[in-house]
Formats: structure tokens, sequence, C-alpha cells
């Protein structure tokens, strides 16, 4: 009885050409770190599941230029919130103009505006923390609670 045997090859690992070795029959890659290398490969060269090419949704493309364009605000605001937060643990509610506009706060964006009772005077607020510009000298003020848009 000469049956001949057919052998299987082994199959490897697409990513690192290892030998796959015991576990499921539709296994292409021999660990999670192999797959997650290839498929970042094949994302950096721009290789998609689909051969179709997609066209660009306008609207999708107008949705994310708003998300751009709000993260980047928001990122601003949290960096001019930051800033007064050391100035007024710094210094102690009032600082030179001079040393104000070192820390570089964008003096545009702003969440809310505050009357002070204590200052009578209002302040732009960064959230919880705000400035009152008088002359040369800079009133920094922290309100206790976050201040939104009003």
């Amino acid at each position: 009885m000469d049956e001949e045997k057919a052998v299987a090859q082994p199959k490897t690992c697409l990513e690192c050409g290892l030998e796959l070795g015991a576990g499921r029959s539709d296994r292409k890659f021999c660990d999670h770190y192999c797959r997650i290398a290839y498929n970042n490969k094949r994302r950096s060269e721009g290789i998609t599941r689909s051969a179709v090419p997609v066209e660009p949704d306008p609207e999708q493309q107008d949705i994310d230029r708003d998300i751009a364009a709000m993260n980047k605000i928001f990122d601003i605001l949290v960096s001019n919130r930051i800033k007064l937060f050391n100035m007024y643990h710094i210094f102690e509610r009032r600082v030179p103009i001079s040393d104000f506009h070192r820390f570089g706060i964008n003096l545009k964006y702003y969440t809310s505006e505050h009357q002070d009772d204590y200052y009578e005077t209002l302040f732009k607020m960064c959230f919880d923390y705000g400035y009152h510009i008088d002359g040369e000298i800079v009133y920094i003020t922290y309100s206790g609670s976050e201040l939104y848009f009003n």
C-alpha cells in the first residue's frame, strides 16, 4: 500500500514569518503584537480593505474641521487657565503687567465674564480663574467654582 499522505505546509505569521503552531486553523499572526504591527504597516502604506476608492464626504469634512477648531480653542482655554492658576499662586492676586505678558496668555479667548464682589469689577474668566487688567497691574481671581460660557 503506497498511499501518499498529503503533507500540509505549516502556516507562518504574516508579520514575523515564524511558524504559528497549535491554535485556531484560521490564525494569521503568532500574537497580537504582530497583528498590530502588520496592520499599522498596512495603514501607513495606504492599503485599505476596500479596493474601491472612497470619496470623502463633504459634510463629514466640515464636521471634522469644526471639531479640530473646537479642540484648538479648548486647548488655548486650558493653557490660559493653567497660566492663571500659576500666576495666582506665585503672585497672590496682583501681577505686574510685564510679568503677566511674559506668561503668554492669549487674551482673545476666555470662557465667561464674572463680576467680582471684592474688586467690584468685571473679570475675564478661563473656567475658574480670571483676570482684570487695570493699568500696570493685573488682578487675578479664583471663583471657587467652575464658570462656563454664559
